[in-house]
């Protein structure tokens, strides 16, 4: 979640205490992201185009991923959702019919954690039996 309201209050027979409400946010996370066609150097994502957030065991987007320009990008969590900041995450960009993906590292995978140290990503075309989802 990237804001919300805290409001503190009392039932005021029993206790004196004036309503306050206290306004927190979180910095966003934000990076650069391209994808590789496979020819050549990999493009950035144009700005405004729609990459997919999803938590990989339940398939949810946990989260909206925000093309600011283009190359860079601002992820927002769902406050719905509570994704585990260990839980493998999977973003999906489609372009002229082909499907892009975070690189599926195993000893390695995409996390939130690994997110926020390592922010800048590049997509590489998904296989066949990835690009289904």
């Amino acid at each position: 979640m990237s804001a919300g309201d805290i409001t503190l209050s009392s039932n005021e027979d029993q206790v004196v205490f004036f309503q306050k409400t206290f306004r927190v946010t979180n910095k966003s996370i934000e990076g650069e992201i391209s994808y590789n066609p496979g020819t050549g150097e990999p493009r950035p994502v144009p700005r405004n185009a729609f990459v997919s957030f999803t938590q990989t065991n339940t398939g949810s987007r946990v989260g909206s991923m925000t093309i600011t320009a283009d190359g860079r990008y601002e992820l927002r969590l769902r406050k719905e959702y509570d994704p585990g900041w260990y839980d493998r995450i999977e973003l999906h960009y489609t372009k002229d019919g082909t499907v892009y993906h975070n690189e599926v590292d195993e000893n390695n995978p995409l996390t939130l954690a690994r997110l926020v140290q390592s922010p800048d990503l590049v997509l590489v075309p998904a296989t066949e039996e990835r690009s289904g989802r």
